[in-house]
């Protein structure tokens, strides 16, 4: 297995890794993040030479056109989806809000009052 570690070594140590990699197509201006995205398909921290070579395959050259509009088109549907999260986490905090700052005419805390103190007319409710 190939860890980050060894990779960025390898490549600082042996000008020659470096060299071939260029030779195939692969310019590696940062070793760290050239890595994590070897390794981003499996999610872990160290990849095996199959892994390696599908993700220097999978990296070699330019982006197509088509590969930066797919791109895109992601990361707008994914603002959508955090947008629609977000209003909605929104709303249910204003309802919570709403709840909070409404004083509860019957039942709730007037109830546990007037079980405390025999009756609730004698207590006087400050919103918070």
């Amino acid at each position: 297995l190939l860890t980050s570690r060894a990779f960025v070594s390898a490549l600082r140590r042996k000008g020659n890794v470096r060299a071939q990699m260029s030779i195939l197509g692969l310019e590696v201006r940062d070793s760290a993040t050239f890595f994590d995205l070897l390794a981003a398909p499996t999610g872990g921290r160290s990849i095996d030479m199959e892994a390696f070579v599908d993700g220097c395959l999978r990296l070699k050259g330019s982006p197509s056109s088509m590969d930066v509009q797919s791109i895109t088109l992601q990361t707008q549907a994914i603002q959508r989806s955090i947008q629609a999260m977000r209003e909605h986490v929104e709303s249910r905090f204003a309802m919570l809000e709403d709840d909070f700052e409404t004083p509860k005419e019957s039942g709730g805390s007037r109830e546990l009052a007037s079980m405390l103190w025999g009756s609730s007319d004698s207590v006087v409710f400050v919103p918070v």
